[in-house]
């Protein structure tokens, strides 16, 4: 009973921790597209 109460308290901060991962890398891949788009933007007025 006991076994079974931390599996599934542990399966839901892992649930927790990779929805925060994956947000994390969501964002970070908008960022990098941002920075792109700048960069490509700034060698053009060049």
């Amino acid at each position: 009973m006991l076994i079974e109460e931390v599996g599934k308290q542990w399966q839901s901060l892992q649930k927790v921790r990779d929805d925060r991962i994956i947000n994390n890398i969501q964002t970070f891949n908008v960022a990098s597209l941002a920075l792109k788009e700048c960069t490509k933007a700034s060698i053009q007025q060049k």
